[in-house]
């Protein structure tokens, strides 16, 4: 069993922190590996054949990568052991039989591989890890929490996903991680199912309820959509991380609309009464949501009655910004100026392709 030293299945380890941790801690296991060969009493070969074996499924494996696409890349990902074994014994001018490694290694590497692919589920939910795999499965539509949006509040559905389509773009062009943007995008209107025909986007066909009410109780019912979000987030099992765009969408702003109306009724009115129930965006992830919810929102009300253009939209772009800023929603975020400028011309050019001019056919003549 001369062979069975390049038959360690190392690779194991390099799938499991890929898909569940990230690269740098992929780096630190690869380096981890070595040493550890290396205090076994291993040659440089082996030190070799560890770290690289620990790295290559990075190579294979990115942020983007789901179950599916891991699935099909595990045979390349097994291939390679072959190819490193090789080379180590090339390298120690061994004389184990060649063919022995070859098929040992791969099998090695196949077995270890279907292992970790299979064990990945089952280590998320033990240490309540969020991977990119389960973000991936969140933002698929037929996810039973994005059903259920859609089933009973199909205008919140569909902002939804015109949000989540700008936070992904957004979050993409400065490094941040897009798939969590879009999750976070996808349910951060959750709790506005429990009373739908209270919000604007829901209310084609109906009256609006709001007119029956004070501004102060339909402040109060706009402030529920956060709790009951969080409450229908954790009964879906959405992670917290996820569900922390719940929290964080609309920061702890003003309810600027229903505000201005009771100031117009009460000179004294407090601004604190009108404020939402969430927090301050802590992620680069739930700040872009909550600039892109804004935004989507105000260019919806806006380019409803007027024809969009790029100047117009780089207004709101700049209103939008500028109101955040000033309320000091985005304190708490770890996000630069510089990456807030990139963020806009993303949103100036995603807003572009969403309102773009058409061209206006002529009517059918009675000919045709």
């Amino acid at each position: 069993f001369d062979f069975v030293q390049y038959a360690l299945p190392i690779s194991f380890v390099g799938i499991i922190s890929v898909t569940l941790l990230n690269l740098r801690a992929t780096l630190i296991l690869s380096l981890s590996s070595s040493l550890l060969a290396l205090a076994g009493g291993g040659n440089i070969g082996l030190v070799a054949l560890g770290a690289l074996g620990t790295i290559i499924p990075a190579i294979f494996l990115s942020e983007d990568t789901d179950r599916a696409l891991l699935r099909e890349r595990i045979i390349y990902i097994s291939l390679t052991q072959p190819l490193l074994a090789f080379g180590v014994y090339f390298f120690l001018r061994d004389d184990a039989n060649i063919t022995q490694i070859l098929v040992f290694s791969f099998l090695s590497a196949l077995i270890a591989n279907l292992a970790a692919f299979s064990l990945t589920s089952y280590i998320e939910s033990i240490f309540k890890l969020t991977s990119n795999f389960k973000l991936s499965e969140l933002a698929d539509r037929n996810h039973p929490a994005l059903r259920y949006l859609e089933e009973n509040a199909l205008g919140t559905f569909n902002h939804s996903l015109v949000v989540g389509t700008l936070a992904d773009r957004a979050a993409n062009q400065i490094g941040a991680n897009s798939q969590l943007a879009r999750a976070m995008a996808y349910y951060h209107d959750l709790g506005k199912t429990e009373n739908p025909t209270m919000f604007v986007e829901n209310q084609i066909g109906y009256s609006n309820p709001h007119e029956n009410l004070s501004p102060s109780e339909s402040a109060n019912i706009i402030k529920s959509h956060v709790t009951e979000g969080v409450r229908l987030a954790k009964r879906f099992k959405i992670p917290e991380i996820v569900y922390k765009g719940i929290i964080e969408h609309h920061g702890d702003g003003v309810i600027r609309y229903f505000y201005e109306k009771e100031k117009l009724e009460n000179n004294g009115v407090l601004k604190e009464d009108f404020r939402h129930l969430g927090q301050k965006p802590s992620s680069k992830e739930s700040a872009i949501l909550m600039l892109a919810d804004s935004l989507e929102a105000a260019c919806r009300a806006i380019f409803m009655v007027e024809d969009a253009d790029e100047v117009k939209i780089k207004n709101v772009i700049e209103e939008i910004f500028n109101e955040k800023i000033a309320d000091d929603q985005l304190s708490k975020a770890p996000i630069t100026f510089e990456e807030l400028s990139v963020i806009k011309d993303s949103f100036q050019k995603s807003l572009e392709g969403l309102y773009h001019q058409r061209v206006l056919y002529p009517e059918i003549s009675e000919e045709e």
